[in-house]
């Protein structure tokens, strides 16, 4: 489930709460019809390319999104996908900002544009943005564009965090025989991706070892075999860059 966003271990312990509190799971599955059940009430039959039909009172469609950049043909603006913006989320044009959806700002880990559409990376890039105006230019000291997550399903609490393209060079370490769940990964010593289920404690903690690139020595080692023991190795980490 959600593969975009989990990792198989966490996507999979997903799927298993889903099922274990009476939700139907049906992966890897299209919907090629949608007919009305017919006889009382409004139902809707969906017919899966398996062949199998679901009734149910309501479907939901969710395709994903495409930036609406066509208006600004002939501004100057410079769009690939979205509107094209600086370390200070500055467009082509000075003092016109992007931020959202809309934006393709650089990826603080490849150095890379791309539009990261998730609603944290929103919210930091407006402020941000907004941040900027009446002011003189200057690079962020922070870029908001790590991908973060959080999801509140049936009192399950999902957090992902992770820097781009640095997820292939990560090694793991978890709890995964059950809730609560801490997938780690990491990049030499450098800690690069989280996964957090049921557990909202070291968030923070996490968001700061990653954006920091904090060199974590030994703790790695440590986190590998207990990765719960992150609020330790920040501790130690900070102390170390001091």
């Amino acid at each position: 489930m959600v593969p975009r966003m989990m990792t198989p271990v966490a996507g999979t312990m997903i799927r298993d709460w889903c099922v274990a509190k009476g939700v139907s799971v049906h992966l890897a599955a299209r919907v090629t019809s949608i007919r009305r059940a017919g006889g009382a009430g409004d139902a809707l039959v969906a017919r899966l390319d398996s062949g199998e039909e679901l009734e149910t009172d309501a479907i939901i469609v969710a395709a994903g999104v495409r930036p609406n950049v066509e208006c600004l043909e002939g501004s100057g603006i410079t769009c690939a996908t979205g509107v094209v913006v600086d370390a200070t989320l500055q467009s082509s044009v000075p003092g016109v900002f992007a931020a959202g959806d809309v934006a393709e700002a650089l990826n603080f880990s490849t150095g890379k544009h791309g539009i990261n559409a998730i609603q944290p990376s929103a919210v930091e890039q407006a402020r941000q943005a907004a941040l900027q105006h009446g002011r003189p230019a200057h690079r962020l000291a922070r870029q908001p564009d790590a991908q973060r997550t959080r999801h509140d399903r049936a009192r399950l609490v999902v957090v992902r965090a992770v820097v781009g393209r640095a997820r292939r060079r990560a090694r793991r370490a978890g709890r995964c025989a059950g809730l609560p769940l801490s997938l780690l990964q990491f990049a030499g010593d450098v800690l690069i991706g989280a996964t957090s289920i049921g557990l909202t404690e070291h968030v923070g903690v996490l968001r700061g070892l990653i954006e920091g690139r904090v060199r974590l020595g030994p703790w790695k080692d440590r986190l590998l075999r207990e990765p719960l023991r992150i609020t330790e190795a920040y501790l130690a980490g900070a102390q170390a860059a001091a």
